[in-house]
């Protein structure tokens, strides 16, 4: 089932075009890796699609419901998780306490929804954490204290943290060594399995090929501008 569709979204810096006219449904029970050359604008897609900048034209829809008029922070806090290549954990508290931190940041947006108490976020931190196949000891590290792959786990669970059911990932194996990068696909690979819609920018040809689909930024970036002349 489609659960995220770009309709004719293009971006522009400035007077700069960067896509136009893009056209992509993204399923879920799916990975998808975005690829293309350096400053083909992965990322900045991946921004677009997590509302973290807006499309100068066209629309995204989640669930069928589009994302233009409403808060993004709160689509943040509740359709979509997002992940950075260089974690953007708070490296003063423990994996735990990050991955509690946004649970709280979440139920305080969800402004109709039931608070949990301080004992029963922290339980989900530790179980998130668990799943993500770290220790009780290694989630009470700082996160400083732990390796590149812990640290991205950690990114993964806080990603998962309010149940969203898209996670756009940029680069998330980037700065991995390449054992750690299999073990991350394997949790994209059970997340996918349950249901979740993954999507990857990635520049790695052994990343794309494990994704279920593959698309090219540049082919859609092609097929847009000659939507755009035709009409």
């Amino acid at each position: 089932m489609d659960v995220l569709k770009l309709n004719h979204v293009s971006f522009a810096y400035g007077a700069q075009p960067i896509f136009e006219g893009i056209d992509y449904a993204f399923e879920d029970h799916k990975i998808y890796a975005i690829v293309g050359r350096s400053g083909e604008g992965k990322t900045t897609l991946l921004s677009v699609m997590s509302g973290l900048a807006e499309p100068s034209s066209g629309d995204i829809t989640v669930n069928g419901n589009p994302i233009g008029g409403c808060d993004k922070y709160e689509y943040r806090s509740r359709d979509v998780g997002v992940i950075f290549q260089n974690f953007n954990l708070l490296t003063k508290l423990t994996a735990a306490e990050n991955v509690a931190f946004s649970i709280e940041l979440s139920e305080q947006n969800d402004r109709g929804g039931k608070k949990s108490s301080q004992d029963a976020i922290s339980q989900k931190a530790y179980d998130l954490l668990s799943q993500m196949g770290l220790s009780r000891d290694e989630a009470d590290r700082r996160v400083l204290k732990l390796s590149g792959g812990q640290q991205q786990r950690v990114a993964i669970a806080r990603a998962l943290s309010y149940g969203a059911g898209i996670i756009l990932a940029d680069e998330p194996t980037g700065n991995l060594d390449q054992a750690t990068q299999m073990e991350i696909m394997e949790l994209f690979r059970h997340l996918a399995d349950e249901g979740k819609c993954v999507i990857i920018v990635t520049h790695s040809a052994t990343i794309a090929e494990q994704a279920d689909v593959c698309v090219d930024l540049a082919a859609l970036k092609q097929a847009g501008a000659a939507r755009g002349q035709e009409q």
